[in-house]
């Protein structure tokens, strides 16, 4: 090649980094072949071929393709350029037709391994694993089985193919391994259905990573792959260690390896030490992906304010992505941000998908505005999924809706669902409405469908050590032990006033039957084991496969407090810290009435066993009387009494039974659900007089209360001369006080009789002492 044509190649290469458009890359084609370097210069014109067929332009690639079939005979290089473009292009699997379309004997060039490595990563992108069988043994045939990288590329494509078995086969057969080559095995057992398989290798490079080539050492890949198989199976411990040895390395201060840390860290119970990697990431160093852990660890943890702030607090270099919504999403959904919630949805600058859309009907359903959860659903650009309508069906369970659960329970069937749960909820809310027949042909269609319940399964970890448990368990070495452990905790907590919530337990077995299938949960198995395998205060930590169960959830509470342990359990949708008898998710997730924070610990201990229940049956089915304070701590204190045999505690009793039913004025006509249905209820199913002392409100629901409320108001509108009725509740509140106020003197149990038997707890009463 003469001086001036090698200048005119060295100028022709200078160009090659700056060509930015599909018309750049046409002149500069139309320059190689007018200057003749399309055949005299190879090297040239197969980086050209390189950039042509990666360029993200979609008419660049085609046009690389019919550069190479051009040809007369292409080399090798040029054969890569094209399988590598067609590799990492939408569609992968035409790199493997050009691929099989040159094995014929007689094509040139050959392919080689770097054929062979683009041509896997095609297979892995195409999830192929027969195709990467049949790669593997074309590197056997062509004798380039010696390649480390190709090896290491072949054992990626088969992880990545969830044949894991055949990656680790790949991986022990090797004489020689790179730190690609653990990386690519630990990436693949970690994300695949092998984190405990991976955190092994991992220890096991950990204590002899010396014998890596020379100038090779672990890096953020091998940190990051450690960190997901701790996140993904809750181990606390091994997370430290790998957080300890990054920083052998250096690599605690890597973005990369900080925002898998604060990933790990969440996941793992731990949300101080995720702040804390958070908070020591310079602010200019934080990436969206930095944000995004963040903001997901204060989700996961019940605290939707705080993923709320940091939120807000992004600065505007970076833009929010699906994944940011979502978290914030979630955070409100958890923590019952309902407004908040539809004001980032509202505010969204992605499309939402159906994740998106399936936390706001979760948001809006358990903040009980059906109407707008199901709009959401029937308005979306997009058809709604199984799992759409299985929050649908929750949130209509939860509130007692039938239609709008027999509508869900149809789609869901439609679409092909065939999930316990689904059944068991619809069942449910046929049980709370008493439409036994409905239950029965629930669970006839179980039986015909061949219904199976998705095992539960819970872990623990102690001293480093992984415990399984599921549902009835005796396969652990100490089940017995565990077993008792577990009756002793039972009959603790009883005395706390637990009883066991079986009602979501299938309705084909008796009483004591439901309480016996409830009392081996998985969870109860690993905290009991946890009780006797850890000394006195250590926190013990649970990961649980399914959503745990309103009964596992009070009883976690109860042995927190009775113990004296904070147990963090980590379910399918988030974390629950208890701590002294309260949980993290305040009961909001569950929807679950918590009456043990609600009644005095003191009272259940001391009523009798009818009277006890007549007390918790009144905090469970008026929650929000006690949520206010008005009327629970009045209640307590009177069952106090009454246990201790009270001169006056009868009486007060009485008079406190009657105020259920003819002092509901402002909290049930304003709170309930629908005014105007509540205002049509007809007046004359009230029980006798006795009857209001003697059940105590147990025997009566809220319509009761509701149809005695709309006739006072609507009495005392009437004789006062209010036109609309709702204006006359403040009014009729306040005249009741003062009469009430005027004879507070048989309150104290001076005067109990005739009149005392009409005087009730008011709020004034309650304000001035």
């Amino acid at each position: 090649m003469s001086e001036s044509a090698a200048a005119a190649a060295r100028h022709l290469e200078s160009l090659l980094p700056r060509l930015a458009s599909l018309r750049h890359y046409l002149q500069f084609h139309a320059r190689l072949l007018t200057s003749g370097h399309l055949g005299a210069h190879p090297g040239l014109r197969a980086r050209f071929l390189d950039r042509l067929a990666l360029s993200p332009h979609p008419a660049a690639l085609p046009h690389a393709l019919l550069l190479l079939r051009s040809l007369p005979t292409p080399a090798i290089n040029d054969l890569n350029a094209a399988l590598r473009g067609l590799a990492a292009s939408p569609h992968p699997a035409r790199s493997l037709l050009l691929l099989a379309g040159r094995l014929l004997p007689a094509l040139l060039p050959r392919p080689d391994a770097l054929s062979l490595s683009f041509a896997l990563k095609a297979s892995a992108r195409c999830s192929d694993a027969h195709t990467t069988v049949q790669l593997h043994a074309l590197v056997l045939r062509l004798g380039v089985a010696a390649d480390v990288r190709l090896l290491t590329t072949l054992l990626d494509s088969y992880a990545k193919c969830g044949d894991l078995a055949s990656a680790r086969k790949v991986f022990d057969e090797m004489t020689v391994r790179d730190v690609a080559t653990w990386n690519s095995l630990l990436a693949g057992l970690a994300q695949g259905t092998e984190p405990n398989l991976a955190l092994a290798l991992f220890h096991r490079l950990a204590n002899s990573f010396q014998e890596l080539p020379s100038r090779e050492e672990p890096n953020e890949v091998t940190i990051v792959a450690a960190l997901s198989a701790c996140a993904q199976i809750g181990l606390l411990k091994d997370g430290m260690y790998v957080h300890e040895f990054a920083k052998r390395f250096g690599l605690d201060r890597n973005v990369r390896v900080c925002n898998s840390l604060i990933d790990m860290y969440s996941k793992c119970g731990s949300l101080s030490r995720a702040l804390d990697v958070f908070h020591s990431i310079k602010p200019e160093d934080r990436t969206l992906v930095s944000y995004n852990a963040a903001i997901q660890a204060h989700s996961m943890h019940g605290h939707g304010g705080d993923a709320l702030r940091l939120f807000d607090e992004m600065p505007t270099r970076i833009e929010p992505d699906g994944v940011t919504y979502l978290a914030v999403l979630c955070g409100c959904n958890h923590s019952g941000l309902v407004d908040d919630g539809l004001r980032v949805f509202n505010s969204m600058r992605v499309a939402p998908n159906m994740k998106h859309y399936g936390t706001i009907v979760d948001l809006l359903g358990r903040a009980g505005r059906l109407t707008e959860a199901y709009d959401t659903v029937i308005s979306m650009p997009f058809p709604a999924d199984i799992v759409l309508w299985q929050t649908l069906l929750g949130a209509a369970k939860m509130h007692g809706v039938v239609e709008l659960a027999e509508l869900a329970a149809n789609k869901l069937a439609e679409l092909g669902s065939n999930v316990d749960g689904d059944y068991v909820l619809l069942s449910n809310v046929y049980a709370s409405k008493a439409r036994w027949m409905d239950v029965g042909r629930v669970r006839d269609t179980m039986r015909s469908n061949d219904v199976r319940k998705v095992p539960g399964f819970s872990y623990t970890e102690i001293d480093g050590v992984m415990h399984k448990f599921i549902n009835g368990d005796k396969e652990h070495p100490r089940w017995q032990e565990i077993y008792r452990a577990l009756e002793d905790i039972v009959s603790r907590i009883s005395e706390l006033g637990y009883e066991p919530e079986t009602s979501n337990v299938l309705h084909d077995i008796g009483e004591e039957e439901k309480q016996y299938a409830l009392c081996y949960h998985s969870e109860k198995l690993a905290i009991a084991f946890g009780l006797i395998a850890t000394p006195p205060g250590e926190t013990l930590r649970v990961i649980k496969n399914l959503r745990i169960c309103g009964d596992c959830h009070v009883v976690a509470k109860l042995i927190s407090k009775a113990y004296g342990r904070v147990i963090v359990i980590r379910d399918r949708a988030r974390f629950h810290r208890f701590e002294d008898g309260q949980c993290s998710c305040r009961d909001y997730w569950l929807a679950v009435a918590d009456t043990f924070n609600l009644v005095p610990i003191e009272i259940n201990l001391t009523l009798s066993s009818t009277r006890g229940k007549r007390y918790r049956m009144w905090t469970e089915k008026k929650m929000l009387d006690a949520q206010t304070g008005m009327i629970s701590y009045k209640i307590a204190a009177h069952a106090a009494d009454l246990a201790k045999c009270h001169p006056y505690a009868q009486a007060w009793d009485d008079t406190l039974s009657k105020a259920r039913f003819e002092f509901r004025w402002l909290d049930q006509f304003a709170l309930y659900l629908d005014p105007v249905t509540t205002m049509s209820f007809h007046d004359e199913t009230l029980p006798s007089e006795g009857a209001k002392v003697a059940h105590f409100c147990s025997m009566c629901g809220p319509k009761s209360c509701s149809m005695k409320i709309t006739e006072d108001i609507r009495k005392y509108a009437d004789e006062h001369g209010y036109r609309i009725v709702e204006e006359a509740v403040i009014p009729g509140m306040n005249a009741m006080s003062a009469e009430f106020l005027a004879a507070r003197k048989t309150i104290s149990g001076e005067q109990h009789g005739e009149a005392g038997g009409e005087i009730y707890i008011i709020l004034a009463s309650i304000y001035s002492g």
